[in-house]
């Protein structure tokens, strides 16, 4: 097998010499669902399943999400900082010196914050840490801080026109955050489903209320004037760019209605949704076309279609999954298939220069997770397969995109500023220490740099908008992993991936086996999905270590009745392609993937920094003592 601790997924195929290899297929023939450009000699590689050993767990170990989100509380507990009332950075440039700012950030506040607010509940859900508890009350009581006139957030203006002086920015006065505004409207209901604190739900009320006071209406139909923009103490538009876009309001509003039961939230919810659909709103603003195109900065308006999304399988309503389908359809087509999306869907943000952004991978993330949920209350559609889908953009994009000083990092570090004071390096350092666990936002495509497709201005940044938003795509992906028919008594394990949950323990082999089981803890029905590419006629199914005869419901292998404390498993084979796409808007520059499976093992051209997809796992280090 595959020397574990290297974890080099290029030496796979050389382990199976002994596999089978169809004939390769045509450029034509897209036959890997959600992998833009063209699939090019595509073969299938059968491993022989140790079938005498079933029961034996011994995988090489996969992605671990538990020890991510870990991580993600290094960088959510240490990076607010106590002296500036536990405000966090968005500006971290890793390899600058300094790679941080002192004192006060201009841009965090309404946003940076706002966002890790989330995500302070969703880190703790996946890797149970206890750690912390008085930093992360200060941290939400900062946000609830915002609160003022109209119970609408009122923040600097900084996080809308990025002005780099905190002196001008301050000057400017305070605005009405409708962005800040409708996060809190979400981190009330999270804090309020786990506390079940009576002052959750209250507050969360009068949020609710003051947004919906916001509204403007056309019928049935509900938008802000000012879209997402800030607002004046008049409550009118404040002069903003981002106003074009719609406000992320109607997650906000699914997640308040979940939590707290009040059905005037998807009323609105409904009549929202159904404002952008119908592009209600008039004026020069973005707007969705029926095919799901538009034009606009990518992370901004899918920030709020991925809401609409969940308000569709919240209601099942297949009107806003199929809407949705054709926004992240269209999506996809300016991106690499790895997980690496444009930054905007037009090239006249700053400049023509091709830049990724991890806030429009999580929004596309949350997008597909719901689209592949849809299979709960479809079935047979094709939805099962926007799985793979999300667990590419988790090999491949979240989990190398996790911040750490590794050994080559430090060094490359001390290289980049050796004619710096010794002292002005090592404080470097130790503040990037801090930052460790969040994720970066301007990575490349073929390396944690942009230098091939030339962008300086965000490369290797881990700006304090994308760096909870990865986080928020670790939760996405943890919360998928498992899932349930619409009665609760089916249990579906809907991808490759290691995870415990009350019903079921998972166990993925991956990189080395297609192979997936499912200790189960309850007794029931267990349906298991080999990835959508596996040829059919090679997946095995197996109970208890015993190989029994395939029974297929939809896309899932079935196993019913089975006992609590039972072992089911698949095995399946794994596929390798190379994969051509253009990167958009230049379209002469053109990256050659390889892969196997639903991991990228190689790229053309490579990086040369801190090159991506050279076949080894992502860096993790042991779990961080984190601070009490």
């Amino acid at each position: 097998m595959i020397d574990c601790s290297m974890g080099n997924m290029l030496a796979l195929l050389g382990v199976l010499a002994i596999a089978s290899l169809t004939p390769a297929m045509s450029a034509d023939e897209k036959a890997v669902p959600g992998i833009p450009g063209n699939v090019l000699n595509l073969k299938t590689i059968t491993s022989r399943p140790n079938g005498d050993r079933m029961t034996v767990h011994k995988p090489a170990g996969d992605i671990d999400l538990k020890g991510m989100a870990r991580w993600a509380m290094n960088y959510l507990l240490r990076s607010p900082r106590p002296d500036v009332d536990y405000q966090p950075i968005f500006s971290c440039w890793p390899l600058g010196c300094p790679p941080v700012p002192t004192g006060w950030d201009q841009i965090v506040d309404g946003d940076t914050d706002c966002r890790m607010d989330w995500e302070m509940y969703y880190m703790r859900d996946i890797c149970g840490a206890t750690e912390g508890r008085d930093t992360e009350a200060k941290f939400h009581q900062r946000i609830r801080n915002y609160l003022g006139d109209h119970d609408l957030c009122w923040t600097y203006i900084g996080c809308y026109d990025m002005d780099p002086s905190p002196e001008k920015t301050k000057a400017k006065g305070m605005v009405g955050n409708v962005w800040a505004t409708t996060k809190l409207l979400k981190s009330l209901s999270l804090s309020y489903e786990r506390t079940h604190n009576p002052e959750d739900k209250a507050l969360a009320r009068r949020v609710f209320v003051a947004l919906r006071s916001l509204a403007s209406w056309s019928g049935k139909y509900a938008w802000f004037e000012g879209g997402m923009g800030p607002l004046n103490k008049e409550l009118k538009p404040a002069n903003s760019g981002w106003g074009i876009h719609p406000p992320p309001i109607v997650e906000s509003l699914v997640c308040y209605w979940q939590a707290c039961d009040d059905p005037e939230a998807i009323t609105f919810a409904k009549a929202f949704a159904d404002g952008i659909i119908s592009r209600a709103r008039p004026g020069n603003v973005v707007q969705i076309n029926d095919d799901g195109t538009f034009t606009g900065h990518t992370h901004a308006t899918l920030h709020a279609m991925h809401g609409i999304a969940h308000l569709g399988i919240a209601t099942n309503n297949r009107e806003y999954i199929e809407f949705c389908r054709r926004i992240y359809s269209f999506v996809m087509t300016h991106g690499t298939g790895t997980g690496w999306i444009h930054e905007a869907i037009t090239p006249t943000i700053d400049s023509k220069v091709p830049s990724g952004e991890t806030c429009a991978t999580s929004d596309m993330m949350s997008i597909v997770s719901y689209l592949a949920q849809a299979d709960r209350i479809w079935p047979g559609q094709g939805y099962s397969d926007y799985y793979d889908h999300l667990e590419r953009y988790l090999r491949n994009y979240i989990a190398p995109a996790q911040f750490f000083m590794t050994p080559h990092f430090i060094e490359f570090y001390r290289a980049r500023h050796k004619d710096k004071p010794t002292e002005a390096i090592e404080k470097g350092l130790a503040d990037l220490h801090k930052m460790e666990g969040g994720i970066i936002g301007g990575i490349g495509i073929n390396d944690l740099t942009n230098d091939w497709l030339g962008d300086s201005r965000t490369s290797f940044a881990m700006q304090g908008c994308c760096a909870p938003e990865g986080m928020r795509a670790i939760h996405t992906v943890w919360e998928s992993i498992v899932s349930h028919d619409p009665t609760g008594k089916a249990v579906y394990v809907n991808m490759s991936l290691s995870t415990e949950t009350p019903e079921v323990k998972v166990v993925s082999y991956l990189p080395d086996e297609g192979r997936l089981t499912a200790i189960t803890r309850k007794s029931g029905d267990f349906y298991l999905r080999p990835p959508a590419w596996s040829p059919r006629e090679g997946v095995k199914a197996w109970r208890n270590g015993v190989e029994i005869p395939v029974k297929w419901h939809y896309s899932y292998v079935a196993f019913d009745d089975v006992r609590s404390g039972d072992e089911v498993t698949i095995t399946y084979p794994f596929i390798s392609y190379e994969q051509k796409v253009a990167i958009w808007p230049d379209t002469s520059k053109v990256a050659v993937y390889k892969w196997i499976g639903n991991t990228a093992i190689d790229v053309e051209p490579k990086g040369t920094s801190f090159p991506l997809y050279t076949g080894k796992r992502p860096w993790l280090p042991p779990p961080p003592q984190l601070p009490d």
